[in-house]
Formats: structure tokens, C-alpha cells, sequence
């Protein structure tokens, strides 16, 4: 599975967030970039301070128990909130302030709030300076107090206008049956008198009775007990929300680019991208020095020789007949060939086998990195110049390995001379005894590696990490074997650069000139 969203709930997860992890320095560039929006965000967006009032409710007088109001208490608070928040405080509150402004504005302004079982209300009111906000606060709990006393008192006044009019009504009664009184007792209408005299007298004193307690009623809707004081920092914006905010947002639209960039990635960055992305085995995994940086030169037993070694094992045990040839080329130029083809040549040598090195790609550095000659090489012994124990160079301090390098011209002779050429001399070179590793140019450059893949006994393809594209190996692996070579595997070496010069290698191949040899042929 290539696709990373076929990855996921699979086996290739973990191997899929290794991909991703691959580009984290996107989602940790996503995170500063989402800080730095937070940041910029809270400097330039208006600063709110915020100032709270603390009001305490007081029951109405002529109320002792409401029902349906929050616990242990005789207000209905959800009442009394709604009414803090009404157009009548709103409009009382701007008075209060001395301003003009849109009512709704100022609405927005204010947030209430009540504290579980109390009858306490919270008046929070919010404005752009610690000062404005105090007197907003302060301005909208006076107004809700004063206009719940008003309306308070507005309620007696009713109640009392009522039972002073019932009281004249009843006055008037009780002077026409006062007036009566004075008839004699024998008269029906003065015993009526006496009677309705009475009742009139008990309604009057029961008026009267329930008048008085209305006038010495406390209209206090409740008191101010914590007053607004100017705010010291603002509440919004708050710098902690958006900065983690920005971070968090820029944090995932990272790792969603890390994500597209893992998925868009054609590059083999690892050596299990060549079994999991291209489906072939990998023979060799060439490591990465320890300190510095990969050359292509010659390997030494400290510099990393023995995975050539273990190469050479593999390659002949992938093969179900012992070859006596083997091709190495690479999907893309570059010298990555020329490092596998030497090593595996130099690997063969120090097994106690004959081994030449025949170097098919006219830029390949393979002189340089054995400190040889440039010539004469192979272009002259396809123009049958010479013999080929004149060609091939032998190599100082490597007993059993010769190189036929591919001279300054070879580019010109292989357009002239026809390539079953080399594969008559590969032919020659095993008949006389000899192992032979042919180096070929890249599988893009032409069909040159093609050609000669059917003239050996297998063929490997070099896979360079970070450099190798998977849909370029994938391409070099069917083209050999659409010509019936036989591909066991691909050896995965570090990037390599280019060779400098015939000096610094001419230096590494003294410093292993005294390699032990073995005598016998694994």
C-alpha cells in the first residue's frame, strides 16, 4: 500500500507515521506560524475589561413565598435575571451614564449571572477601559434597583389608591345610615340604620386596618454588597486561548501538509521503501558512515567492506545456478553504480576469485576511485585495439582484481559498435576463469543495461536514498526482467557524491593494500 490513507488500520501504519515524521519540521513550522498568528491577533485586537457588581435581592414585600423559584429562596431569580437584562434597566443604566447609545449595544454589554442557591445577581459589564466598565457595572446595578423599588412602590400605590377609594365608598354608606340614627327606635328604618351602621363601621376599620401596613412598607428592592472596582487586566483577549489556539489550528494544518508531502513523495528515503513501496527484496543495505559523509570509493573492514561481503553470499544464493557474471545498474545516472559495481568487484577478489571489473558506462569514475589509469580501456578493445590482459589494469594492493575502465571514448564507439561486443567479451573473461561484474549505464539513459543484462548471469538494480524515485526503480526492475535477466534484489546505498579526483582515492586504496586474501572460492 502506497497511499498513506490506505495505510491507516493496516500493517503498513507504522511504517506510514515513519514516512510522515519525515517532514515534522512542517508541523513544527505550522505551530510557530499558529503561535505567531495568536500573538499578532491578541496585540491588535481591542482590548474588553470587565467589572462586576454584586447585588443582593430582597423579597417583594407582599410576597412570602414564591413557587417554582430556585432553592432557599423567596425570589424567583430566573425573574429577577431576565429583568436585570430588560430595556427598562438598559434604558435607566444610560441615564445613569450620561450617554447615547444604541440600547441593544449595551445590552450586549452586560452578562448576569446567579450564583446557585442564592438571591444574589452578578452584574459583569464589559467596555473597552477599566473605567468605563466600572461605571457600566455600577450604572446597571443602580438601575435595576431603583427601577425594581419604583416598580415596587408603584404596586402599593395602586393597592393603597384602591382601598382608599373602597374607604369612601364605604364613608359615604355609613354617614346616610348615621343620618338615620336620629329617628325613633320604634321606626323599621332606624333599627336597619343601627344594623347596617355596624357592618359599615367593622368594613371601615378592616380598610383602614389593611392601609396602614402599606404605608410603612419597605420598597427596597436590595442592596449593592460588592461594588464594581476598576479591573486591572483585561478579559479579552486572552492571550493563552488564541496563542494555543493559533498553535493547535497551525499545529494540525502541518502535520495535514506533512501528510500531502509524505504522500507526494516519490523519493526512496529508507531502505524499506524498496520492499514496501516497490515490492522487491533488498540484498545489501550499505550504511551511512558513522562520521562524515558517504564516498564513493572503496571500502575498507573498518570502513564497511563486510556488507559487500555479505552481498556477494546473498547475490550467489539468489541464483539457482552459481553465475560467474553479474550486472549493476541504477535507474538514474549518478555513482552510486560505479560505488556497488567496485566494492562488489574488490569483495569477489578478496574471496580468492579471479575477478575483472568491466565498467560499460562512459562516465562512470571507476579509475578514480581505484587510482588507476583512464586508458586505455574498454572503447579500444571494442575497436579490437589490443588484447584484453593489456586493457585490464590490475589494481595496487588487491591481488586477483583487474578493471577494464571505459576510456575517454567509449560513448563514440558503443554508437559505432554493436553491444553483443561486450557481451562476447563478458563471455571471454568467464571462459578464461574469471568473475566478471559489469557496470552499465543507467536504465534511463537508453537500452545499453538491457542488453547487457541478457549477456550475464544476473543483474541488480542500485537504489540511492533520497535520490532514487520509486516510479524509476520500479521501471528499471521490469525492464531487465521484460528481457529475461534475472533481478534477485536491489542494493540500497546512502546518496552519494560525486568523485573529486584519482588523489583521495588513490590514498584509499593504499590504506587497504594489506587486505588479507582468501585462497579458496566461497
Amino acid at each position: 500500500m502506497d497511499a498513506l490513507a490506505r495505510d491507516i488500520g493496516s500493517l503498513e501504519t507504522t511504517r506510514s507515521i515513519g514516512r510522515i515524521r519525515r517532514y515534522w519540521w512542517l508541523a513544527l513550522l505550522g505551530a510557530v506560524l499558529g503561535v505567531g498568528a495568536g500573538m499578532i491577533y491578541t496585540s491588535t485586537v481591542a482590548k474588553q475589561y470587565t467589572a462586576t457588581t454584586t447585588v443582593v435581592v430582597f423579597p417583594n414585600p407582599q410576597q412570602a413565598v414564591v413557587l417554582g423559584s430556585r432553592l432557599n429562596s423567596q425570589v424567583n431569580m430566573d425573574n429577577e435575571l431576565q429583568f436585570a437584562t430588560s430595556v427598562q434597566v438598559a434604558a435607566a443604566a444610560e441615564k445613569l451614564l450620561g450617554i447615547t447609545t444604541d440600547l441593544s449595544t449595551l445590552e450586549t454589554q452586560l452578562a448576569v449571572t446567579v450564583p446557585p442557591n442564592t438571591s444574589v445577581l452578578s452584574l459583569a459589564f464589559s467596555a473597552g477601559t477599566p473605567a468605563k466598565a466600572r461605571a457600566g457595572s455600577h450604572a446597571f446595578a443602580q438601575a435595576y434597583l431603583q427601577s425594581r423599588s419604583d416598580a415596587a412602590a408603584a404596586d402599593i400605590a395602586i393597592q393603597v389608591a384602591g382601598l382608599n377609594k373602597q374607604i369612601s365608598d364605604v364613608q359615604a354608606q355609613l354617614a346616610i345610615y348615621t343620618a338615620q340614627l336620629t329617628l325613633p327606635p320604634s321606626n323599621k328604618t332606624y333599627q336597619i340604620a343601627v344594623s347596617q351602621t355596624k357592618v359599615l363601621e367593622n368594613n371601615l376599620a378592616t380598610l383602614q386596618g389593611r392601609v396602614s401596613p402599606l404605608l410603612t412598607t419597605n420598597t427596597t428592592a436590595g442592596a449593592i454588597i460588592n461594588d464594581a472596582t476598576l479591573p486591572t487586566a483585561p478579559s479579552k483577549p486572552i492571550p493563552v486561548l488564541f496563542v494555543g489556539a493559533g498553535a493547535f489550528a497551525g499545529l494540525l494544518i502541518g502535520l495535514g501538509l506533512a501528510v500531502l508531502a509524505a504522500r507526494a513523495d516519490r523519493r526512496i528515503r529508507r531502505p524499506d521503501d524498496v520492499a514496501d513501496r516497490v515490492g522487491r527484496t533488498v540484498l545489501a543495505e550499505i550504511s551511512k558512515p558513522a562520521h562524515g559523509k558517504a564516498t564513493a570509493a572503496i571500502l575498507s573492514a573498518r570502513s564497511g567492506s563486510g556488507e559487500f561481503d555479505r552481498l556477494r553470499l546473498r547475490l550467489s544464493s539468489a541464483t539457482l545456478d552459481r553465475v560467474d557474471s553479474v550486472l549493476v545498474c541504477a535507474a538514474d545516472p549518478g555513482t552510486a553504480t560505479s560505488f556497488v559495481a567496485g566494492n562488489l568487484a574488490a569483495s569477489q577478489a578478496r574471496s580468492g576469485q579471479d575477478t575483472v571489473l568491466v565498467s560499460a558506462d562512459p562516465d562512470s569514475p571507476t579509475a578514480a576511485m581505484f587510482g588507476i589509469d583512464e586508458g586505455p580501456g574498454l572503447g579500444s578493445l571494442l575497436r579490437d585495439e589490443g588484447p584484453i590482459d593489456a586493457v585490464a589494469q590490475d589494481v595496487p594492493g588487491r591481488p586477483r582484481l583487474r578493471v577494464i575502465v571505459p576510456g575517454r571514448d567509449l560513448s563514440d564507439v558503443m554508437e559505432k559498435v554493436p553491444l553483443s561486443r561486450i557481451g562476447a567479451l563478458v563471455d571471454a573473461l568467464v571462459k578464461a576463469g574469471n568473475y566478471v561484474v559489469v557496470e552499465a549505464p543507467a536504465v534511463s539513459r537508453g537500452i545499453e543495461a538491457q542488453e547487457l543484462a541478457q549477456r550475464t548471469g544476473a543483474a541488480i538494480v542500485v537504489a540511492e536514498l533520497g535520490v532514487s524515485k520509486v516510479p524509476a526503480v520500479t521501471q528499471a526492475f521490469n525492464e531487465l526482467e521484460l528481457t529475461g535477466a534475472i533481478v534477485p534484489g536491489a542494493v540500497v546505498v546512502p546518496t552519494m557524491p560525486a568523485v573529486v579526483g584519482p588523489t583521495a582515492s588513490r590514498a584509499g586504496a593504499e590504506s587497504v593494500a594489506q587486505e588479507p586474501v582468501s585462497q579458496s572460492r566461497p
